[in-house]
């Protein structure tokens, strides 16, 4: 999600999802999101799993409906699937989106290559044909590709942890209707 305080509302009254990346608008250039921030209207990416597994449908179906019901497109107080457990929240902030290269190769041991992974400053965490990635600051990888082609957008991001709680699901009780 965006930085702005809107986009962050909604994407909480939308989600019950534990995981949360909010990103600079330098981040996503060229993309719908990064073009909906420049004329002030709040933007959000919701994650809903890998690409492969059929639980990745569901959820992308259920955050739409939410989504829908959020905006009085749909009149209807509860969300999908609502979820009545203590979760913890971890909202992630982006530092710099992992560029690759040609010849882009990670160097950390295939284990620490997740959503999460500390890195050290100054630590050299992968490499290509044009030189060293290192980390600029204490932080953590989030969603590294393994394997990232040399003409994609990132490889995944450097980021830090800006705040982690447990809470209720957001969605757990109904959705706050958009004003």
């Amino acid at each position: 999600m965006p930085e702005d305080k809107k986009s962050k509302d909604i994407t909480s009254q939308i989600t019950n999802l534990s995981t949360r990346f909010v990103f600079r608008r330098d981040h996503a250039p060229g993309t719908s999101c990064e073009e909906a921030l420049r004329h002030g209207i709040p933007s959000a990416v919701i994650e809903c799993g890998n690409h492969h597994h059929s639980q990745t449908i569901q959820t992308a179906q259920e955050h739409i409906i939410n989504l829908l019901i959020y905006f009085g497109l749909i009149d209807s107080e509860k969300p999908i699937h609502p979820s009545e457990s203590l979760m913890t929240i971890t909202e992630y902030t982006g530092i710099e989106p992992i560029v690759p290269d040609v010849g882009f190769r990670w160097l950390l041991a295939s284990e620490r290559i997740y959503s999460g992974s500390p890195i050290s400053q100054g630590e050299l965490y992968a490499v290509s044909d044009r030189g060293e990635y290192r980390a600029p600051v204490d932080c953590t990888l989030f969603i590294p590709d393994p394997k990232p082609h040399p003409t994609d957008h990132d490889a995944g991001f450097l980021t830090t942890v800006t705040s982690k709680k447990r809470s209720l699901a957001q969605t757990a009780h109904s959705i706050k209707k958009r004003n």
